[in-house]
């Protein structure tokens, strides 16, 4: 059976990579003169710097380019690739997503949904598109065709590693073949969205070419509603993932709640994990009773989860955004997680920070969050009416 599953798996890599192949040379990419034009006096403006742009700034108006971006009758003329938002973050995305267009979205049309992204997907998607005026997709892979205006959102930090992270990340073959068609797609992007500063900075530094058309702008996340019957539980809610390196993690983790734990008079909180039996079995690891395997959790269910814990603890280094730090921001928790500029911008006051290589600095860390209280917000950082109404514009 799992040679079996192997030779199924590498049929779909095969295919995805000879679809991709065909979507990026075979159909004609040559640019239109007034698109290239468009993107060269970008970049020629910007002089190979990205333009790190957040919701704060409005001194641009919101104006099409190259001709109007409308229907005839009006309306936006956007079409949204939700292709691969199945799980973790993405799903989140698509969440906020769907609370905004049902509350104000015109003429907004999305395609892609429950879909995998594939080769046939990238090709499909061409056709489905049409001659819409913007299309925007969700999912790194840019629009080869469709949109007199493309913009894609890259959210994958696996497609633009370091080259230290590439000694201890495996690249498998299927990384490889999607970070070759992200890469060779971007190319044609007009705005290219991610995340935060960090994420920027990674894709800078492996096509500095497109700096000029970045734009950092914020995951959106709505305000929770106030909480404050708090359980003595720290949650980790994580995926796993091998390039986490979760079972040393959370290993970690569990050495330092024991120790405070043996320290109290009463013991310690609880720390649950989103982790199925099977999942913990095969990161080797050993837990105590006070440990629970909460399994994967539906989206409300982790909400639940996350808005009853008293802190949250997020282990993982390679991120391009973390929703569970904006979270936490939002819903006033400490969020323990390694120290980082990319945490900080993200968790905000939120974070309370450790070094991943000092084991006691993780236990202070979880000291300081259980003591830790924060104040309400004045306004929402992540705030996803701004966010999508800037991004369904053109800037």
């Amino acid at each position: 059976m799992d040679s079996g599953f192997e030779r199924s798996r590498c049929s779909r890599r095969a295919e995805f990579a000879a679809a991709a192949d065909q979507v990026v040379h075979d159909l004609p990419l040559e640019e239109d003169a007034e698109g290239a034009e468009r993107r060269e006096a970008t970049d020629a403006a910007q002089e190979g710097q990205p333009r790190l742009r957040g919701r704060g700034d409005t001194t641009s108006q919101h104006r099409p380019i190259g001709g109007s971006l409308t229907s005839r009758q009006g309306r936006p003329d956007v079409v949204v690739d939700c292709a691969g938002a199945v799980m973790g973050g993405a799903l989140r995305f698509l969440q906020e997503l769907d609370g905004y267009l049902g509350r104000r979205a015109d003429g907004i049309r999305t395609i892609g949904r429950a879909r995998r992204i594939s080769g046939p997907w990238l090709a499909e998607r061409e056709l489905r598109a049409g001659r819409c005026g913007h299309t925007i997709a969700l999912n790194n892979v840019t629009f080869a065709h469709a949109g007199r205006f493309k913009t894609v959102l890259l959210r994958n930090a696996l497609h633009f590693l370091s080259d230290e992270e590439r000694t201890f990340v495996t690249v498998s073959r299927g990384l490889r073949t999607q970070t070759a068609v992200v890469h060779g797609l971007l190319r044609r992007a007009d705005r290219i969205v991610v995340p935060t500063s960090s994420m920027a900075a990674r894709v800078v530094s492996i096509q500095p070419g497109v700096a000029g058309r970045i734009r950092v702008m914020h995951h959106p996340v709505s305000l929770p509603p106030p909480r404050v019957d708090r359980q003595n539980v720290i949650l980790c809610p994580v995926l796993d993932a091998p390039y986490k390196v979760l079972g040393p993690r959370i290993a970690e983790v569990v050495a330092a709640m024991n120790q405070i734990r043996r320290e109290g008079p009463l013991g310690g909180p609880d720390l649950e994990l989103t982790l199925t039996p099977r999942e913990a079995a095969s990161l080797h690891l050993h837990l105590p009773s006070w440990v629970r395997l909460l399994g994967r959790l539906t989206p409300s269910e982790l909400y639940e989860a996350q808005q009853s814990a008293r802190a949250i603890v997020y282990p993982t280094t390679i991120e391009s955004f973390g929703f569970p730090l904006a979270e936490a921001r939002l819903g006033r928790q400490p969020v323990i997680a390694p120290q980082s500029a990319h945490a900080r911008e993200v968790a905000g006051d939120a974070l309370v920070g450790f070094d991943p290589t000092d084991s006691a600095s993780l236990a202070g860390a979880v000291r300081r969050a259980l003591e830790l209280r924060l104040g309400p917000l004045n306004e929402n950082p992540f705030d996803p009416n701004a966010y999508f109404d800037w991004l369904f514009s053109v800037v």
